[in-house]
Order: C-alpha cells, then structure tokens, then sequence
C-alpha cells in the first residue's frame, strides 16, 4: 500500500524545513538580499547545502540505485550543480547569485516532492512480469517494423539529401534541411517500442545475438538523424527494463560502466557536432571548452530567461505545454525552443531552438512560484511513476513506466514542453503494439514469468 505523506522519516522533515526556509528568503525581499550577499562571499555553504542533501536523500542500497530520489539527484547535479560550480570558479560574475539561488531552491522543492511518496509496507518487492506472449506473431511484427523503419529512413536521408550524422554539419542537417519532414523523421522510430516490448521474448529464449543486432540497428536508425538524445534515451530505456525484469544484477559497478559510456558519449558526440566547419557557435573553442559548455547551457538559459519574463514578455502560464503539442494541430506549428529562439531572444545558432531547461520552463510560465510548485510536482510525479514501474507485473505498464520515468528525468535538460512530443508518440506505439500481440497478463500462470522474489523496489 503506497500513501502520500502520512509517516514523516527524518529527511523528510529537514527537506521540508529546509523548502519552508528558502521560500521565506526567496519572497522576504530585505532578507534575500542579506542572504545572497554572504552566500556570494561564502560560496563553499552553498556548495555544502548541495553535498549535505544529496548525501542524505541519497539511498546506497542495492535495490534503490534506480530510485527516483536517486536519479533525480543525478541528473538534476549533472544539468544544473556542476554547472553552477564551474560558474562559480571559472567564470566568475558571468552568472547573478540570485538566479544561483533560485537553482538550489529548485533543487530542494524536487527533493521535497521525490521523498513524499513512499510506501508503508517494508515488504515492497518488484513483482514477477508474467505474460503469455505470441512469440511467433512478436517476431513476425519486430522484423516488419525495422524493415519499415529502414525504408523511411532511406526516404528519409533521400528526401533531405544527406545522413545527418555524416554531414559535414551535422546541426543545419538536421535542422534546417530537416524542415517539414516531421512526420517521416517520427516513422523511422517505428521499431523502437516494438524491440521494448521484444526484450521479453528475446531473454525468455536466451537470443542474445538478436537483442545485439536489433539493439544496434535501431541504436544507427536513432543516431543517424543528428540526435544524441534519441539513442541515449533509448539505450537507458532499455537499461531500466532489463533492471525490471532481472533486479537483481542491478549493482553500482554495472551502473558505473553504464554511466561512463554514456558520459562519453555525451562529451565525444557534443564536442564532434559542435566543431562542426559551417557552425558559428564553437569554432574557435578548445574541446575542453566544448565539454564544460555542456554543463553551462542550462544555469545561463535560466538566467537569460529571468532577465526576459515577466519584464518585456508576460508569463506564458499553460501556452507554453499547448506549443509543446503542436505536432497534434493543424498546420505548421512553431515549437516552443524555436519560439524562445527567434521570437523571444532572436539568437542566431546553429541547430535547434532555445531550450529552457526544466526550471526555465517553469520560471516563463509561473514565475518563482512555479518553480518551487513545479519541482515538487516533478519530484512526486518522478516517485509515483517510479513506484509503478517497480511493482507492475503489466509488460506494457513495464515498458511505458520506463519510457516516461526516463523521459521525465531527460526533461530536466529540455523541459517538459520539449519532451512531450516523445512521450506521447512512443507511448501510443506501445499501446497499439501491445494490442495487436494480443497479451494476456497472469501474475502468477503464464508460459513466460520472470521471477522477482526478495528483491526490494
């Protein structure tokens, strides 16, 4: 039985003292100035503040590494606090204190919402997936839906005339020579739940050849349109479904690896598309500075943001998320990166819009208030999810969980607004997929079961 906010453990408490507090700071307008001036004079408290929470929310136990206080300790660390720090001792007054502030304060609000959902049952195990699965029909259905999303991808490179990720620049090829052909670049992803969905089968058979070919080619398809996140997102999908269904090879050195090709990646494919010849944005930068630019991005996007709403733009409230869903409406629809980019800030990059950021996006909208509603909503939306994703036994509840759970965690790079077009798209595929297989799910009788036992979510 899962509860919200019912029994109080100690970290809660001091998390919610703590938002309490900064909150106060935040709107005592005499009392944010004196606290801001002796923070920005004693930056190493602010430093503490972020260790000292991170370590007490953070849970080293073998079955909580996937938590969602976890994870978003991770991600919102490696978007926001190491950029915040390399702020603070490389580029010195290039960011106010006051936006450095509302970042912390951001930070304890999603802390607050991770840890106020928990459940009251010590025994909260991952439950067995169980289905009974019509493996040939799956195989059938898998084969057909890469081979269609190789043809649109060939109708696709066709169409705009180069292999985005071999161009020699890599962001006007998948930007602007990309233009218009929205809907063919979403049919390429076609195979990318369906092979979610085949992780079952294909461990249940023991077929590791096919889960390397397959994960590899969708790995390519992914790739090869010029986005990093599209093949990130879909390899650690598929890391948080096989966590699911065997929980108990999840250990930190495993995760360490993971972590460590994936953050190289990161660097190695920034660094390679922003040196790109035809860009104006990195040209004259060493790669060093490519990659501590990635960490930069999204503090500075805050702050150009504060500078912007609601002074010489009012807040956007809800209008924001409707341009986010966009792709749903008749006609040609601005995205919201591309609005903040041509019609807000009128910049001139190479690549894509201007993304806010997750506390950006809530700060255009709301203000500062949105920001501290918003992180804790985030926060407990990361938990709820989580706890769903945990305890399932639902294959399709298993592959959607994941889907959105990471895709939550990747907003706090982009925002929610940017995101939601993935979300959406991924998760009616797995619906329609998961329906024309025709699973019937059993807890405990079925001709394929993953036993979970002892393990704790």
């Amino acid at each position: 039985m899962t509860i919200l906010i019912r029994t109080k453990p100690i970290k809660f408490n001091i998390l919610l003292f703590l938002a309490l507090s900064f909150a106060i700071i935040t709107f005592q307008k005499d009392l944010n100035t004196m606290v801001l001036n002796w923070i920005k004079n004693h930056f190493y408290v602010y430093i503490l503040i972020y260790a000292g929470v991170s370590f007490l929310c953070f849970d080293f136990k073998k079955q909580k590494l996937l938590s969602a206080a976890n994870n978003f300790i991770v991600f919102f660390l490696f978007y926001y606090g190491i950029g915040v720090s390399l702020f603070s001792y490389m580029l010195q007054n290039v960011m106010e204190i006051r936006y450095i502030w509302i970042i912390l304060v951001g930070y304890i609000f999603g802390l607050l919402g991770v840890n106020s959902y928990f459940t009251t049952n010590n025994r909260n195990y991952f439950q067995a997936i169980a289905a009974k699965i019509n493996k040939k029909r799956a195989k059938i259905m898998l084969f057909t839906l890469v081979v269609l999303s190789l043809m649109f991808s060939l109708l696709w490179f066709k169409k705009i005339g180069v292999v985005p990720i071999f161009a020699k620049d890599i962001d006007y090829a998948r930007t602007e020579l990309a233009k218009g052909t929205f809907v063919l670049r979403q049919l390429m992803t076609l195979a990318v739940p369906a092979f979610f969905l085949g992780i079952f089968f294909f461990i249940e058979e023991r077929r590791k050849e096919l889960i390397y070919f397959y994960f590899a080619l969708v790995s390519f398809l992914l790739l090869s349109q010029g986005y990093r996140t599209f093949m990130l997102s879909f390899w650690l999908i598929c890391v948080l479904i096989l966590a699911r269904i065997h929980p108990a090879a999840v250990n930190v050195k495993k995760l360490l690896i993971t972590s460590i090709v994936v953050l190289v990646f990161v660097f190695a494919f920034g660094i390679y598309r922003y040196k790109s010849d035809v860009m104006n944005l990195s040209s004259d930068k060493t790669n060093l500075m490519v990659a501590a630019q990635l960490f930069l991005v999204r503090p500075m996007s805050l702050q150009m943001i504060g500078k912007v709403f609601p002074t010489q733009v009012p807040y956007q409230y809800l209008d924001f998320y409707i341009r986010g869903l966009g792709f749903l409406q008749p006609g040609t629809q601005t995205s919201p990166g591309m609005w903040l980019k041509n019609e807000v800030f009128s910049l001139d990059f190479g690549g894509g819009g201007f993304n806010p950021g997750l506390l950006g996006e809530f700060y255009l909208s709301f203000g500062i208030i949105g920001i501290m509603l918003g992180m804790f909503s985030y926060g407990l939306a990361l938990a709820i999810i989580y706890n769903k994703y945990s305890r399932t036994s639902n294959p399709l509840l298993v592959v959607c969980s994941s889907i959105l759970y990471l895709y939550l965690l990747i907003a706090l790079s982009p925002g929610v607004a940017t995101v939601i077009v993935s979300i959406v798209w991924y998760a009616l595929l797995t619906l329609c997929y998961y329906v024309l297989l025709k699973l019937n799910v059993f807890r405990c009788h079925s001709s394929v079961e993953f036993r979970q036992k002892g393990v704790e979510s």
